[in-house]
């Protein structure tokens, strides 16, 4: 069916009166912004007028407001724009120079490991954290293992700022973390403090007892080789050689093997020991348990160095038997 001559009509009478009345907003605007440039031009020209050159100092001062305005939006919009990979590489910063640092988690203490999971459109991140565990509560000869402590969604923003929180975290990042940190309910503790040489002391028998766990297992395998060589015949002129560096070797390795296992229980206790000294409530700290723990970790450290001499020496030992 054909369109009514009406509605055709009425179509190009819209259309018409909209032209019209773009033009009519065009042409007001273009009166609006002369109008406004006329008053502008007079204003200032009234001030410029101004005795004592008052009237400079002040469109000065107001030039130098609107540029530092302008300056600073283009400043913000474009760490906007590099915010996500900004803000990644001062997360990395901060992991660098927190990494190994004990921080006070309610009522144990915990060393710091690594960041991940970090997101820059939430401003937020994961710590992980490493704690000690005992195997057993009820036997500390079992030792005790480092496990995970993981706090998720840490919020990242500094305690105050004078410009832009976000260009205060880019730089000062490990500042910003450790406040952020603190506010997640973990407390920062001195690099010096008995609870980082606790904390090494961790580490250090736990490296311990890897080494003592290699030497013991090479240790034995020797002491079985030696043991197995005693069961050839003794009228047998071919492996009488073996048999008598075998002979020398047993008593020497079934020694060491008995020290390896004594001084290997004596960590595990130790440890254990680190474990309950980590988890003392603050409340209770004092300055006798911190004189106790320093002289443990010191008669520790002597045992350590002693020990690792023994095992440079026997291994040397050992080499020396099996050559001649």
């Amino acid at each position: 069916m054909a369109e009514s001559p009406s509605n055709d009509d009425s179509g190009c009478l819209g259309v018409f009166l909209g032209g019209i009345a773009v033009v009519a907003l065009v042409v007001a605007l273009i009166n609006f912004v002369q109008w406004l440039w006329t008053v502008a031009v007079r204003m200032v020209t009234w001030i410029l007028a101004w005795p004592f050159f008052t009237g400079h100092l002040l469109l000065s001062l107001l030039a130098i407001l609107v540029c530092g305005a302008v300056v600073a939006v283009l400043a913000e919009l474009l760490l906007r724009a590099l915010w996500p990979s900004q803000f990644t590489q001062a997360s990395a910063r901060a992991t660098a120079a927190l990494q190994g640092r004990v921080f006070r988690s309610e009522r144990e203490v915990v060393q710091f490991s690594e960041l991940d999971s970090i997101d820059p459109e939430a401003n937020s991140a994961r710590a992980l954290f490493l704690r000690c565990e005992p195997f057993s509560r009820r036997n500390p000869e079992w030792g005790i293992d480092i496990g995970w402590h993981t706090v998720a969604d840490i919020g990242v923003a500094p305690d105050d700022c004078r410009v832009s929180k976000r260009l205060r975290t880019l730089r000062q990042p490990t500042r910003t973390y450790v406040e952020s940190l603190r506010r997640a309910g973990l407390e920062p503790m001195d690099e010096d403090s008995i609870e980082a040489k606790a904390w090494q002391a961790v580490h250090d028998s736990a490296e311990e007892l890897k080494r003592l766990e290699a030497l013991h297992s090479k240790a034995t395998g020797l002491l079985n080789d030696a043991q197995a060589v005693l069961q050839f015949s003794e009228d047998n002129e071919l492996v009488t050689p073996v048999r008598i560096r075998s002979l020398a070797l047993i008593p020497k390795l079934t020694a060491d093997v008995a020290r390896i296992d004594e001084r290997s229980l004596a960590l595990r206790r130790f440890g254990y020991k680190l474990f309950e000294f980590l988890n003392v409530p603050a409340s209770l700290r004092s300055a006798d348990l911190s004189d106790d723990i320093e002289s443990t970790l010191l008669a520790q450290r002597g045992l350590s160095d002693d020990l690792f001499d023994e095992i440079r020496s026997i291994e040397k030992a050992y080499d020396e038997l099996l050559v001649h």
